[in-house]
């Protein structure tokens, strides 16, 4: 086969159903941000055969609430700075007068705080 390791595991050995295409592309976890597992990881999970422990269900409680937890830190952190770093202050003569290294942290503060905003949306999901 021309298949790599990597490429054999992934490789569905049938045509999947037009339902676990659906399934697959509008699942919670990778509507928003894509797809970040393959359609055959994605199979296994749904057949429960996806498991730490075999036999039984996965113990992702504890995990799922730890990330819950990280992405609602990161929402509130963005809920509390974004409306004092606002993108319309750019534009200011205020802000044009400040010095430059005043400037260069500013936008660096923005930044993070307007990626905390998809980093929520990526871990919640």
């Amino acid at each position: 086969s021309q298949l790599n390791a990597e490429q054999q595991k992934a490789a569905l050995p049938t045509v999947p159903s037009l339902l676990e295409v659906c399934g697959f592309a509008y699942f919670y976890g990778g509507f928003l941000v894509g797809p970040q597992f393959t359609l055959r990881s994605y199979q296994s999970l749904v057949a429960g055969q996806l498991t730490d422990s075999p036999g039984k269900p996965p113990n992702s409680v504890l995990p799922a609430m730890q990330r819950f937890g990280l992405g609602l830190l990161c929402l509130t952190i963005y809920a509390i700075f974004s409306p004092h770093y606002a993108e319309s202050y750019f534009l200011t003569d205020e802000y044009e007068a400040q010095p430059f290294w005043y400037r260069c942290v500013f936008i660096l503060l923005w930044a993070k705080v307007i990626l905390y905003k998809y980093v929520s949306c990526w871990v919640i999901a």
